[in-house]
């Protein structure tokens, strides 16, 4: 027996008795699943002449698999890997148990099983299609046959060609989408020295294996998460990305596992970033947008800064989003810019957004961009298009001010001469005279309430109503100090800003 008790080895060696007494008397006809759930093979593990006969009779094999993999029962692993018609590559879960066991030789079993497998499926490929078909070259391609794989069975199976039950390469774009955060990068190793060498796979649009780890996993959050990443970084995996629900590349992921991390501070999430977004910026431009038509960004979308200083409505927690103010998120996107290692260029590129962020929320205007919280997930959602145009033609006369107080930003950024600090500080005294600050509640997309609420709907909806009460309040007294009360306030920003571009 393997990781077994010996309470548990007592009761294992009685059912194995059991069932022996009725294979002998009965064949198999007989054995159905205990009543506790467990499956006949799980109790004939450990014990070779129960087990091979329960698997030429056609038990299913995969729960006991996954379970003898995870008690080191190498034996029992062989005889269920052998088993007629299984098809190991379309079983996942057996790939993650395989992948988090510490028993290289057990690792070494499934892998050289696997890679069997993917050879015995190109041989056949190789001897029954013809060049036009498929191609030796795409066949030859690769060291093991892994992204080409579901397209040599879909040809074989229209062609009419029997391929065995157990010969199916599973309907993942390459092996590696297993991986999970519990996964170890040695198991990682071993199929790529292997040669299962495509770390991203065939339909990148879909999704490669680094993607399903940042957005299913979150694997800052994990311990080996670090270690997970870099792998296939290292292995050269693409960092940009084209799926539907995703962002565009990993410096998004990245944006958004900082924001998290500033709002809740982890040591481990600090030290993942610390690591590894210095890098990822020499392949990513940080200036790349997700190319979604919100007005808070002028470069045809949001870019990752946009995601620290915001936070998602889709989150549960906004309770610490009271402490968020103006102050601290210039704190947090200097030492995100110099996690990046941005230049004076691309830094100042960056604050314009964040300026024209700043000005579109102290407007009170709509955000039609993408959000992306689901639970443990990160699934980059899209508003509807009739949605984001209703929202964006109630906003029309606010898109004007808004675009007018960026006019007066470039006047003032390109007349000032000096240290950039002193211009943003100069600039925002400027500002709040006719737009002050807003609060961390007013900032915040959910008010600082929690969404885990029952009565969340009715809460934000009487806290907003509240918020933008006080603020027009706030908003007329201001504009009554500098004379302006009254006034169209297109006509207030022209007048406000009208001596911007000097220096004085």
């Amino acid at each position: 027996m393997f990781g077994y008790g010996p309470l548990e080895k007592s009761i294992l060696d009685r059912s194995q008795t059991h069932m022996l007494q009725i294979l002998e008397q009965n064949g198999t006809r007989c054995l159905k699943f205990d009543k506790s759930g467990l499956y006949p093979l799980d109790f004939a593990l450990g014990w070779s002449y129960g087990l091979r006969k329960l698997v030429e009779v056609g038990y299913e094999v995969k729960y006991a698999l996954q379970l003898a993999i995870s008690l080191g029962d190498l034996e029992s692993a062989h005889i269920l890997l052998e088993a007629k018609g299984f098809a190991l590559a379309t079983e996942p879960l057996v790939l993650q148990e395989t992948s988090k066991s510490k028993d290289e030789a057990l690792q070494r079993l499934v892998i050289d099983s696997l890679k069997n497998r993917r050879q015995r499926l190109r041989s056949l490929a190789l001897a029954t299609l013809f060049d036009q078909e498929i191609g030796d070259s795409a066949l030859l391609q690769e060291k093991v046959l892994d992204e080409k794989a579901s397209d040599v069975w879909n040809r074989l199976i229209k062609k009419g060609i029997h391929v065995p039950r157990e010969l199916h390469p599973g309907f993942l774009p390459t092996i590696f989408c297993f991986v999970a955060s519990y996964s170890s990068t040695k198991f990682l190793d071993a199929l790529y020295e292997t040669g299962f060498e495509s770390v991203d796979g065939a339909n990148k649009s879909i999704a490669t294996p680094l993607l399903i780890l940042l957005c299913r996993e979150n694997p800052w959050r994990s311990r080996n998460g670090y270690d997970l990443v870099k792998w296939f970084i290292d292995r050269q995996a693409s960092l940009n990305f084209t799926a539907e629900w995703s962002f565009p590349t990993v410096l998004f992921y990245f944006a958004i596992a900082y924001s998290k991390s500033t709002r809740i501070p982890c040591q481990r999430t600090a030290t993942f970033l610390k690591a590894l977004v210095p890098p990822t910026t020499s392949v990513c431009d940080p200036l790349g947008s997700d190319g979604c038509s919100c007005h808070c960004s002028s470069l045809n979308g949001c870019l990752p800064i946009h995601k620290i200083w915001t936070c998602d409505p889709l989150e549960m927690n906004h309770e610490k989003c009271r402490l968020v103010t103006k102050t601290w998120l210039e704190t947090c996107v200097e030492e995100w810019f110099q996690l990046c290692g941005l230049n004076e260029t691309q830094i100042a590129l960056q604050y314009r957004e964040i300026c024209r962020l700043e000005i579109f929320d102290r407007l009170g205007m709509a955000h039609t961009c993408c959000t992306y919280g689901e639970k443990m997930k990160i699934i980059r959602r899209t508003m509807d298009e009739d949605k984001q145009m209703q929202l964006q033609e109630e906003d029309f006369d606010l898109a004007k001010q808004l675009n007018l107080v960026m006019e007066a930003y470039e006047r003032m950024r390109r007349g000032y001469v000096g240290d950039f600090r002193c211009f943003w500080n100069l600039w925002w005294l400027k500002v709040d005279e006719i737009l002050p600050e807003l609060s961390p509640e007013e900032r915040c997309r959910c008010k600082g309430l929690g969404r885990y609420r029952n009565d969340f709907s009715v809460m934000l909806e009487e806290k907003a109503k509240l918020l933008s009460e006080k603020r027009a309040k706030i908003e007329a007294d201001a504009l009554r100090r500098k004379g302006y009360y009254g006034s169209d306030f297109l006509d207030v920003i022209r007048l406000h800003f009208s001596d911007c571009g000097s220096n004085s």
